[in-house]
């Protein structure tokens, strides 16, 4: 039997949730910025991680 070798990577990956809509959403490696737009309704909002990790929103 041939040896097959695979590839493995880690990804980072960051979960958002609306302060309007409170649809989320997910985007690996994210860079590290604070304002984002919903995909779902579109809303400008920024972002801040609190002391417990969470991705606390505000408008």
């Amino acid at each position: 039997m041939k040896k097959v070798l695979g590839k493995k990577s880690t990804e980072k990956l960051t979960h958002f949730k609306c302060g309007v809509c409170a649809k989320w959403w997910a985007i690996g490696d994210a860079p590290d910025k604070k304002t984002w737009f919903c995909p779902w309704c579109g809303q400008k909002q920024k972002f801040k991680q609190d002391a417990k990790g969470c991705n606390c929103y505000y408008l």
